[in-house]
């Protein structure tokens, strides 16, 4: 279940710079989870703009299951997002964002057509 979860952050950083790797997110997750969704969409959006971003995306502190059985079970993760900078298809500055502090989530993850599959996804806020 970890290994689902990291997965899934893997390709959201991806996809932030790829958007050919926007498809790998979707394979992460249940049509349960809206905050993947969302995910998805804010970056399928910035991606339809043809903008690039430097910096962002997610880094991981820890990911450790809650509690689980062969059907699946909570993850908590804390991560961090760093500093980055959007830029318009002729490399103007669109937008620049701060870092977020250290962060935490719960995530659900469950079988589901015999793969792992983030189900829920719920952001706990900032952390100490």
């Amino acid at each position: 279940m970890e290994k689902t979860v990291r997965n899934y952050y893997a390709a959201v950083n991806r996809a932030i710079k790829d958007p050919s790797a926007l498809q790998s997110v979707s394979d992460l997750y249940t049509s349960a989870c809206q905050q993947c969704a969302q995910d998805k969409m804010g970056i399928a959006q910035f991606h339809s703009k043809h903008e690039r971003l430097e910096g962002g995306g997610y880094k991981l502190i820890s990911v450790k299951a809650v509690a689980s059985d062969e059907n699946g079970g909570g993850v908590t993760v804390t991560y961090t997002v760093p500093a980055s900078v959007e830029y318009d298809r002729n490399s103007k500055i669109v937008a620049r964002f701060p870092a977020h502090p250290k962060r935490s989530a719960g995530l659900t993850v469950r079988r589901a057509s015999g793969k792992w599959l983030i189900g829920e996804y719920t952001l706990f806020g900032n952390t100490t």
